[in-house]
């Protein structure tokens, strides 16, 4: 049986454990880089939420923050921040959700250049 705590991605149990798929991806310390992901072409009405779970379905950890890009109209964007995840990492999972098809629209995913914790 699965399912979702909180705001924390839950990947199932696994005798009689709960596996976070947090605690599966190295946290950075403090001071170091923090993650923001680039989700392009993502659908207007898409609720924060909806966002979350479908990166927690992917294997991303909960994301700490979300902006909404507007943009043009046509291709909307979300940037959501990982406050405890390096950009390498996300580099990791990135492959898994570029160029897929969600809600009838090719995602365009991408790792945001570091940005440090002042």
């Amino acid at each position: 049986m699965n399912r979702r705590d909180g705001h924390d991605c839950v990947l199932g149990y696994r005798s009689g454990m709960l596996i976070n798929a947090a605690a599966h991806v190295p946290h950075a310390m403090e001071g170091f880089a923090m993650g923001d992901l680039w989700l392009g072409n993502v659908e207007e009405e898409t609720t924060d939420d909806e966002i979350r779970e479908f990166l927690c379905k992917y294997g991303f950890p909960s994301f700490d923050s979300i902006r909404r890009v507007r943009g043009t109209g046509e291709h909307p964007a979300a940037v959501v921040t990982f406050d405890s995840v390096e950009p390498h990492v996300l580099r990791r999972f990135q492959p898994r959700l570029h160029n897929m098809l969600w809600k009838d629209r090719t995602l365009v995913v991408q790792v945001m250049p570091e940005r440090h914790e002042r």
